[in-house]
């Protein structure tokens, strides 16, 4: 079999159609959450030190668990660790409605955390999956059109969640976050 670029991977391909979507999805949405978070730790305590602490926190999480998380993946349905993941994350997000003040932020930077983890998770069972849905011939293609995506959904979740933090607060960029956690794992 030929290999195919990414418009006939996504057109053929209705399992990697759906899992790609729901993680672009997903994606557009966390960078909504994390522009709310900053917005909320620099309007609660106008420190860029704790900036700096939230973005460290959240990829140290995102890190810390990657090996027992390929672990899980091999062991574990990949489906079932990336719907969970989703589904915990809508709750997690929003949690964030209750930050209210600077006596909040430490519990804020602790479920920023956790919801890395569960990023992770997430993250490490997709990769896992795509051999199991993408032929050979195509992997290279689905991963790099994945690893596009994560790009795109950066540039276009932060603008995007800047725009809605901006115009609607972080409460809506929360509410907006948990729902693509929640389209995310019904899409997979």
């Amino acid at each position: 079999m030929p290999k195919i670029g990414y418009w006939e991977l996504l057109k053929t391909n209705s399992k990697f159609r759906r899992l790609w979507s729901a993680s672009v999805i997903s994606m557009l949405g966390e960078w909504f959450n994390t522009i709310a978070l900053f917005l909320l730790i620099f309007q609660y305590t106008d420190s860029e030190f704790l900036l700096g602490i939230l973005f460290t926190v959240r990829m140290l999480c995102f890190a810390l668990l990657q090996p027992i998380s390929g672990l899980l993946a091999d062991r574990i349905n990949r489906k079932h660790i990336m719907v969970w993941s989703n589904i915990f994350q809508i709750f997690l997000a929003l949690a964030f409605l209750a930050v209210d003040g600077p006596e909040d932020i430490p519990w804020m930077l602790g479920l920023s955390g956790i919801m890395m983890l569960l990023h992770g998770a997430y993250v490490t069972a997709e990769r896992a999956a795509l051999p199991n849905i993408v032929s050979k011939e195509n992997l290279a293609t689905a991963n790099a059109l994945d690893a596009a995506s994560w790009s795109t959904a950066l540039c276009m979740g932060a603008m995007l969640g800047g725009i809605v933090v901006e115009f609607y607060g972080t409460d809506a960029a929360f509410i907006i976050d948990a729902f693509t956690f929640l389209l995310g794992a019904i899409l997979l």
